[in-house]
């Protein structure tokens, strides 16, 4: 039997088990409501070799079909869609999705908690009102939903949660529970289940194969990774539970390499947060490559402020070479892609006058421990006491009254301002699709949850 893949040093906590095998809904459900009796290693076995491969022969065959490639138009799926019957059918789907996420995301820990599910849902709201998206496409966001749902059950099966390039099994998981769902309500067309299933299994790779559903899901989750609530949640969760060290070390190497994700040598928050900035992938919808510019600039300016000079030349080393090499890059540079000189001169140029005005208010009744708790406190956040040690830790390596901490404080002000700003479009968002959406339709379901969370 193939054992559980046991990433290096993380143990399965043996508090976290139930009694009965792990299939049919109602039992993972259980599984994922965090109550604990007994299930053995070998049942956890069974269940994860059989997510495993039976996600698999559904991609396969999936990804064999190009009509499932360019899937975006179907008559005949539009009229079931708009069929009355089965709107409502589609509208008690959505309801019973969001009542096993909002029970299922409350064990989440920080990072993938139900402020993630919120911003992720969110994102993908605005991604329907610019596509003004009314059609069957609309239940792409059931994947946006439950993307994350097998997030959760990473607590459940090694006693924690698992980031970077050891989490890669949850879409899978994910996967499982989403068709245990659809197993209630088969009326719902198989061809549309597909393309939920599909976008879940795939939200984490560089692109949809084309798919709209599967693009739509990828675009709200990698625009977490960006911009002020990327940031707030590396805080969270890269630097709370993983440990990685705020205070950045002058490390030459830096200039032209950046580390993976979740490989042993990344280890500084500041560089983990410029590799995203750098490596986004593309966002799907007409306004996707605008909206990554935005994102890329806050995160940007976020490293700018929070560096001496000394770090911002190791950070944005081929953007200062090309300054001082009449456009010409450096060689060797591996995982630290250029960014744009339009991104570049908004960055250097900083925040408005407005803006920092806002941020010197900000600094003067706050430390930089407190500033960073008020970034992570934010509604829906989830927070654990492991984070805020970590967080006090790393802090206490700044030297009152230093460059370095006085940058970081300026940083810091900044992020507090862009989340503040953030959480502003967010009500604009969730207003409109509320006046845009009927009621019960799934994008009316989602802003409601999504308030209920974030406002």
């Amino acid at each position: 039997m193939l054992k559980l893949p046991m990433p290096e040093n993380i143990t399965r906590n043996s508090e976290n088990k139930i009694q009965n095998p792990i299939s049919g809904l109602d039992k993972m459900v259980r599984f994922a409501d965090m109550n604990p009796s007994l299930i053995s290693t070998e049942e956890i076995n069974e269940f994860i070799t059989k997510a495993k491969q039976e996600s698999s022969q559904f991609r396969e065959k999936f990804e064999n079909s190009l009509e499932n490639k360019l899937y975006k138009n179907d008559p005949e799926l539009n009229q079931w869609f708009e069929n009355p019957e089965n709107n409502q059918l589609i509208s008690k789907f959505t309801k019973d999705a969001i009542i096993l996420v909002e029970k299922m995301s409350a064990s989440g820990l920080p990072g993938h908690d139900r402020r993630h599910v919120a911003c992720d849902v969110i994102s993908d709201l605005n991604c329907l009102q610019e596509e003004s998206i009314t059609d069957f496409n609309q239940a792409a966001m059931i994947g946006a939903l439950y993307h994350d749902v097998g997030r959760w059950s990473e607590i459940k099966l090694w006693g924690q949660q698992l980031g970077g390039v050891l989490g890669v099994d949850h879409p899978k998981i994910s996967f499982m529970f989403i068709k245990e769902i659809f197993k209630k309500y088969p009326d719902v067309p198989q061809k549309l289940q597909d393309q939920v299933l599909y976008s879940i299994l795939v939200h984490q790779e560089g692109g949809g194969q084309g798919n709209f559903f599967a693009e739509f899901v990828q675009r709200g989750d990698r625009e977490q990774l960006v911009g002020s609530e990327g940031i707030a949640r590396f805080f969270a969760f890269d630097c709370g539970l993983d440990d990685r060290s705020i205070k950045t070390k002058v490390n030459n190497e830096r200039r032209l390499v950046l580390p993976l994700p979740g490989k042993p040598e990344d280890t500084d928050l500041m560089h983990h947060i410029e590799f995203y900035m750098r490596n986004l992938y593309p966002l799907t919808g007409n306004n996707g490559p605008q909206k990554a510019k935005e994102l890329k600039i806050i995160s940007g300016t976020f490293l700018y402020l929070s560096s001496t000079d000394e770090i911002r030349d190791q950070i944005f080393y081929p953007e200062i070479y090309r300054d001082q090499n009449n456009g010409s890059l450096p060689e060797g540079l591996k995982f630290k892609t250029p960014i744009s000189e339009e991104i570049w001169q908004q960055i250097k140029k900083g925040p408005s006058e407005d803006i920092r005005q806002h941020i010197e208010e900000i600094k003067k009744n706050n430390s930089n421990y407190s500033l960073i708790s008020r970034i992570i406190s934010s509604k829906g956040f989830s927070v654990v006491s492991r984070e805020l040690e970590n967080i006090e830790k790393n802090i206490n390596e700044f030297k009152d009254n230093t460059p370095e901490s006085d940058r970081l404080k300026d940083g810091l002000a900044y992020e507090v301002v862009m989340m503040l700003n953030q959480e502003n479009n967010y009500r604009q968002t969730l207003n409109k699709i509320k006046e845009t959406y009927p009621q019960d339709s799934i994008p009316s379901q989602m802003a409601s949850l999504a308030s209920r969370i974030i406002l």
